[in-house]
């Protein structure tokens, strides 16, 4: 039973907020970033780091030096990744949001990990078609204190899919 308002009082169940996964399209952009590593690796910010992109295990355990997998193992470490920070970006989420714009939140949620503590969710919940929503993905474009030319690319992706609902990858100078 839908929700109404009557007499300034609200009538009938509320209903409740879409509970999303990530599509083809948040997979494809996140492991266009991640690349599959079957040894652990220091990543750009030195965690440890295997698969695609994944930093701990399903135990919480966080990967260390001289861990191996195989790409099957990859595969389901990176799939129980995506659910988290996915279910993550459901808890955090107040606002309604395309396909295209949820698959950009969790691929940044699976990148930063701060999602539902940043700017830029405050902002999407207030409106999520917010002219300065560009500004508040590329606000986190640092590891280790320095500007990243591949976090930028990263944020410029997540952006062309938040906006156009693309995958783009390629970026020029002019557009860094």
């Amino acid at each position: 039973m839908p929700t109404i308002q009557l007499n300034g009082r609200t009538h009938g169940k509320p209903r409740k907020q879409m509970r999303r996964v990530p599509s083809e399209k948040c997979i494809t952009l996140n492991r266009e970033f991640e690349k599959l590593r079957l040894l652990a690796y220091p990543c750009e910010s030195d965690k440890w780091t295997i698969g695609w992109g994944g930093t701990f295990y399903e135990s919480g355990e966080p990967v260390k030096q001289g861990d191996a997998i195989s790409e099957g193992r990859a595969n389901e470490l990176h799939r129980f990744h995506m659910e988290l920070f996915a279910r993550q970006v459901n808890a955090c989420l107040k606002s309604t949001v395309n396909q295209d714009q949820f698959d950009a939140l969790v691929d940044f949620n699976f990148n930063t990990g701060r999602l539902c503590k940043s700017t830029l969710i405050e902002i999407v919940n207030a409106d999520p078609n917010h002219p300065d929503i560009e500004m508040m993905f590329l606000r986190w474009k640092y590891s280790k204190g320095k500007i990243s030319e591949g976090i930028i690319r990263r944020r410029l992706s997540q952006i062309c899919l938040y906006r156009k609902g693309e995958l783009k990858y390629d970026w020029t100078e002019e557009e860094i």
